[in-house]
């Protein structure tokens, strides 16, 4: 074991511009790691597109009491606005729970989102027609029961849904012109979301205040909250339509730069984004892009409306970036912040055994810079693909309990944050695998478990440029050859 432990400090220690180095492990077999040169390791400007991340469309849609007709809702990522106002009092004379015909509907809808691989940020409303003139909503115990309604719906579909807005409550359900939208009622409301959708899916209020009052806290002391995984405040972050509409983003903040040094922390694990406002330049005194730019990387910010505010995106696409990230200089703004919004992988450095014994270990040693402002939100899992030209195997990485002997560091995607990532594999070949060469591929990917409903496992590209790496079968990013041999005679 020490012999191996010295191995692996030689492997994590060697000087990261060589070419090639050799390993020695506690049986004296020679172990050769050489950087794969089929891959370009530069980023691509190209729009790379991955769930829950970017650019949305806004999507309306109205469920009635009867005759629901389920929309083909197309687009890769959908903020899905959900009138519900047809099951209460104001539009309907009276309180119903929600009709099953408005059930089946909504689970058609989200079934044929995930279908399609796509994802989408849902928000319900009792706002009739999202018309923004003034809604009343049914009194708490109405609301409760139609989250219990919706709950196993949401949940037999959690794949496709990036995170829940409360929603609810307010004009177009933003959470505000009702008397409604008070302390208890949003505790209430949270609660519930949380109780009755997967732990996989975050739940996000409108300011940071209605955080504060669902968590119990001072909002002055806000800077110092904290949540861990497990604990239902992980699981709580806000969105923000009003995205640098004024100092306080419309009122979103009490102190800017306390409440956004929160979300430094907390959007890293709940997704942060919003509607992009027209930036108030008096006040700021900041161009667009370096403005969105500079917060953006602090909030994680992982998505925006493309198609509001119209001024704000104008522009961006009439500048020219010039700002922290020499890569992009002469790019447009909007190239620029559409390109990082959310988690974006690029493979800067891969090594990699070439020859492996069969029954053997495989090495390999991935540099992953996450160039995007956020992380990945849902739990993924990374694996290795081994296609042959008879056989393919999938080994998982991050699920795979290490055995004697091996060795993995970093393998949770969940955890690579913006900047550079390491990570180290160090594992067994699968028992029975086939002598032979073979393309071997990173994938990340939900497992098998994860997928209920018999839809795609929402794969990872990575924005390398090289239309070669993405293989769209296998949804894998491919990172070189390496070829299983019997003994060393077959050298």
């Amino acid at each position: 074991m020490i012999n191996l432990l010295m191995s692996l400090m030689i492997l994590f220690l060697a000087p990261s511009g060589n070419t090639a180095f050799s390993i020695v492990n506690d049986t004296s077999e020679i172990r050769t790691l050489t950087e794969s040169h089929e891959i370009n390791y530069e980023e691509t400007y190209d729009e790379i597109f991955n769930a829950e991340c970017g650019l949305y469309a806004p999507t309306f849609f109205r469920l009635k009491t009867e005759d629901n007709e389920t929309p083909l809702c197309r687009g890769r990522f959908l903020h899905l606005r959900l009138d519900i106002s047809a099951f209460c009092e104001q539009y309907n004379g009276e309180n119903i729970p929600i009709s099953e015909d408005a059930l089946r509907c909504l689970d058609e809808m989200l079934a044929f989102i995930e279908s399609q691989g796509h994802s989408v940020v849902i928000r319900f409303s009792y706002d009739g027609f999202f018309d923004g003139e003034g809604v009343k909503e049914p009194p708490l115990e109405i609301i409760i029961m139609h989250q219990e309604q919706l709950g196993p719906i949401l949940s037999k579909h959690k794949n496709a849904i990036a995170s829940l807005e409360t929603g609810l409550l307010g004009l177009w359900g933003e959470m505000h012109g009702t008397e409604m939208c008070n302390k208890d009622t949003i505790v209430a409301i949270v609660d519930k979301w949380l109780e009755v959708l997967p732990e996989s899916v975050c739940v996000t209020v409108r300011t940071p205040l209605h955080y504060c009052w669902w968590r119990g806290i001072d909002r002055a002391d806000i800077s110092s909250d904290v949540t861990n995984p497990g604990e239902a405040s992980y699981r709580v972050g806000i969105y923000n339509d009003g995205y640098f509409g004024s100092y306080s983003d419309l009122g979103t903040y009490a102190n800017r730069e306390e409440e956004v040094g929160w979300l430094y922390n907390q959007a890293r694990h709940t997704l942060f984004g919003g509607e992009l406002m027209a930036i108030q330049a008096t006040e700021t005194g900041k161009t667009c892009s370096s403005q969105l730019e500079d917060e953006a990387f602090i909030t994680h910010t992982s998505y925006l409306n493309c198609a509001y505010s119209q001024i704000a995106f104008e522009n961006l696409r009439n500048e020219i970036y010039n700002s922290k990230d020499s890569y992009y200089h002469g790019q447009t703004g909007y190239v620029y912040i559409r390109n990082h919004l959310g988690y974006r992988f690029v493979l800067r450095q891969i090594r990699m055994t070439r020859e492996v014994l069969l029954n053997d270990k495989l090495l390999i040693e991935a540099t992953i810079d996450n160039v995007g402002f956020a992380n990945m939100i849902k739990p993924k899992k990374l694996y290795i693909v081994l296609e042959g030209e008879k056989y393919n195997y999938t080994i998982p990485v991050t699920e795979h309990t290490p055995r004697e002997g091996e060795l993995i560091v970093n393998g949770d995607p969940l955890k690579w944050d913006t900047g550079k990532n390491k990570v180290w594999i160090f594992m067994n070949l699968p028992n029975g695998i086939k002598i032979g060469e073979y393309n071997a591929y990173l994938k990340i990917a939900y497992t098998k478990a994860d997928i209920d409903t018999g839809y795609g496992d929402y794969p990872v590209r990575f924005a390398n440029d090289d239309e070669n790496m993405w293989n769209e079968e296998l949804g894998a990013n491919y990172i070189g050859k390496v070829r299983i041999i019997r003994s060393r005679t077959d050298f």
